[in-house]
């Protein structure tokens, strides 16, 4: 009995130790476990940014002098580095601009049916291929000089302006856009005349 009694009493600290050691990894395991996520964390956070660059580097790749017409369907891109600011004028003072400037070119950007439906007397249909691909180009071709006043119209306004700020990287600086476009001009009550002349 003397001689069982010692070995019944390690057996059981044996026991108990593997029972200390079995714990002693378990919790070691969930602490690295924990690590481990303490790790992952950075990355994850790591990784909006990772996004927020490749954002960057995509607003980037659209601004260097481009217009949001020169990414989407309106145009190619074009430098505006010298570019100024488009000067936008009313119904108004285009009028006065028709009847006291000399060297003025009035140029519709709108479809040719909205041009045939009615444009301003003296504007000359616009090409707005040409004059997003090869606007300098083009003006010469319509005489235009640098010097001269070029006043860009559509239907509201909003075409034009794009159309405008794509001049406005070439040599042509005295350019204008209609606020407002044709809509604006009839509801100031100035005329518009078709194809034909009538209005």
């Amino acid at each position: 009995m003397k001689g069982g009694n010692p070995m019944h009493v390690f057996k059981n600290i044996g026991a108990v130790l593997v029972l200390v050691l079995v714990l002693s990894i378990g919790s070691v395991g969930c602490s690295s476990s924990g690590e481990s996520t303490a790790v992952q964390a950075p990355l994850a956070s790591a990784s909006p940014e990772r996004q927020d660059n490749s954002n960057v580097i995509n607003t980037d790749e659209k601004q260097p002098g481009q217009t949001a017409s020169a990414v989407s369907p309106q145009g190619p891109p074009i430098a505006r580095e010298n570019a100024g600011q488009v000067k936008e004028i009313n119904a108004r003072e285009l009028a006065e601009m028709i009847s006291s400037t000399q060297n003025l070119f009035l140029i519709d950007v709108s479809t040719p049916g909205e041009y045939k439906e009615g444009h301003i007397k003296g504007s000359l249909p616009g090409d707005l291929r040409l004059l997003r691909t090869r606007p300098e180009q083009y003006l010469e071709s319509l005489g235009a000089m640098p010097s001269d006043a070029i006043v860009l119209i559509c239907e509201t306004g909003s075409k034009s302006y794009r159309v405008a700020e794509v001049l406005l990287g070439t040599k042509y600086q005295n350019v204008y856009n209609l606020a407002g476009g044709k809509i604006d001009w009839v509801r100031e009550g100035f005329d518009l005349v078709t194809e034909d002349g009538k209005s």
